[in-house]
């Protein structure tokens, strides 16, 4: 019922294409579709929202020099079968043509635009499996929207110790001629022992070179996680690091992170509110 309430109201907002969804991809260096334990597995890997055993309701805001966005998501794993997650986000660049991790996320000719995204998953003990619909405006050109849809999936071959990741982006699209929309395929690991986790995942964007990105989480008292990571492709423009934390008090977490890249810096900020 919660999920039904807020969709409700999303469908009422603008919709919009997001760029970095999530502090936490951003603070391990884009290595996050193994791990996809919070509300950014909506858009980069739906098949990990089952993972995710309560709701949580969280607001991001990322800034660089070159763009800013804003959104808002909601994710329910309790009450259903089905894990349901629902993305808001809003997103504007001062200058895309300067903006180089803009063109391989395969949307050239774009300024602002606004994108809302839903997606389902399930799973059991060692298998989880899910897909998303996102549906994109472009604000600046009245009429002008396309879809994209993507699928993911989660194994836990070995308990709850090691997670591998399969993700691919944009298998199927509408309405996106005008925008060079581009596939991209993701594999990654995730292994967590006692207090560290440490990830890993490689992506091959269509036409255009292998990226890798390597990332590693650690659990301090007093609800305290710290992460950084790296990531690196053929081009000077792809590598990059990244770090941030998170600090949770009872049901709210205030998350942080930071990525240089060659051309760009990202910021961004959420807070996360668990409901059980």
């Amino acid at each position: 019922m919660p999920f039904v309430i807020l969709l409700l109201i999303f469908l009422t907002l603008p919709y919009s294409y997001a760029l970095e969804p999530g502090v936490k991809t951003i603070g391990l260096g884009n290595a996050y579709n193994a791990v996809a334990d919070d509300n950014s597995a909506i858009e980069l890997n739906p098949g990990g929202m089952s993972q995710v055993k309560h709701y949580e309701i969280d607001v991001n805001y990322l800034f660089s020099d070159y763009s800013r966005q804003w959104r808002f998501s909601v994710l329910d794993s309790v009450s259903s079968p089905l894990a349901m997650g629902l993305s808001f986000s809003q997103i504007s660049f001062k200058d895309v043509a300067q903006h180089s991790a803009f063109g391989e996320l395969g949307v050239s000719s774009l300024t602002r635009s606004q994108k809302i995204t839903i997606a389902i998953g399930s799973g059991s003990d060692y298998f989880f499996a899910g897909v998303n619909a996102s549906y994109q405006k472009i604000k600046e050109t009245p009429g002008d929207y396309f879809w994209t849809f993507s699928a993911g999936a989660i194994i836990k071959p070995v308990s709850q110790l090691l997670n591998l990741s399969f993700t691919i982006y944009n298998f199927a699209t509408a309405g996106a001629d005008n925008h060079s929309v581009k596939q991209k395929w993701s594999a990654g690991a995730a292994s967590f022992v006692q207090y560290i986790l440490a990830s890993f995942e490689w992506s091959k964007i269509e036409n255009s070179d292998d990226l890798w990105s390597i990332g590693i989480e650690g659990y301090l008292p007093q609800q305290i996680v710290l992460r950084s990571g790296y990531f690196r492709g053929k081009r000077a423009h792809e590598e990059g690091w990244g770090a941030g934390f998170s600090w949770r008090v009872q049901q709210i977490a205030l998350n942080y992170s930071f990525q240089k890249r060659y051309s760009d810096k990202l910021n961004s900020i959420s807070l996360s509110i668990f409901l059980f």
